[in-house]
């Protein structure tokens, strides 16, 4: 029975392990990170301004929109 169970297990290592070694897709630009949004910032230009609620709507440069409360 240990027989078997060791030639099945040295059967089916080289497959996961190709399975492990793909190479990832690589991420459409669309999305990627934009750079000019950190934790702690957002670079780019003020679209609007909302004081009863304390958010700033921000456009920046890579044309990405976020709100900053």
């Amino acid at each position: 029975m240990r027989e078997h169970f060791l030639a099945i297990a040295l059967a089916l290592l080289p497959g996961t392990a190709c399975a492990y070694a793909q190479t990832p897709q690589a991420t459409p630009a669309s999305q990627q990170a934009d750079k000019g949004i950190t934790p702690n910032s957002a670079i780019g230009e003020v679209k609007a301004i909302d004081p009863a609620s304390n958010k700033i709507m921000v456009k920046t440069d890579a044309g990405s929109g976020v709100t900053v409360t």
